[in-house]
């Protein structure tokens, strides 16, 4: 082997290990965005979805026949 193929072998081997460390950075970003993504959704949905608050007189607030 000529020397120089020493310090491209090396190249590729840091190369490899930089990809490798940016794919796993990738997956740990993603599911960090999934997780904000699902936060944001649940939030909207309290904040704007049905609301399951009942009142028991709520029904009759408008049928009393006072005599007003």
């Amino acid at each position: 082997m000529n020397n120089d193929a020493m310090p491209l072998t090396e190249l590729v081997k840091a190369l490899q290990s930089d990809n490798e460390n940016l794919q796993f950075e990738n997956i740990e970003l993603k599911a960090k965005v999934a997780w904000y993504e699902e936060q944001h959704r649940l939030s909207q949905h309290k904040r704007f979805g049905a609301s399951s608050e009942r009142y028991e007189e709520q029904g009759q607030l408008f049928n009393s026949r006072s005599g007003c």
